[in-house]
């Protein structure tokens, strides 16, 4: 079964000023009795956390929350979105407790501030 797609209709570019990469911990590190501490390569494959914060109209929100609710399950299903960067085909899980959250822009809420943390796929 292929995954959901970000929808067209939303934005597909971050803003930059929130905009920050990490790569994902795919190293190990064993604290020795005496010596030094020992790593090894935990796992080729490991989620990259990638922090993301759009700008969306009133309507995009309404479009988002129906993908949110009915197309990922409310964040339980991985989908298929294009890297804000690379600008590459990558599929990403919303991570944390909080899947998202979302701020009102100035006082009259035509636009808001939708903030997630996306976790690349391996």
């Amino acid at each position: 079964m292929a995954n959901p797609q970000w929808p067209a209709s939303l934005p597909d570019k971050v803003q930059a000023s929130n905009y920050q990469e990490r790569p994902p911990n795919r190293v190990l590190s064993s604290t020795m009795d005496v010596g030094p501490v020992k790593t090894r390569l935990r796992d080729k494959a490991a989620a990259a956390p990638l922090p993301v914060t759009m700008v969306m109209t009133s309507e995009q929100v309404d479009t988002f929350e129906q993908f949110f609710e009915d197309d990922i399950l409310w964040g339980v299903l991985p989908f298929d979105a294009t890297h804000p960067r690379k600008r590459t085909p990558i599929t990403v899980l919303l991570a944390g407790e909080e899947k998202y959250t979302l701020t009102p822009i100035g006082g009259g809420a035509d636009y808001w501030r939708v903030s997630m943390n996306w976790s690349i796929q391996p």
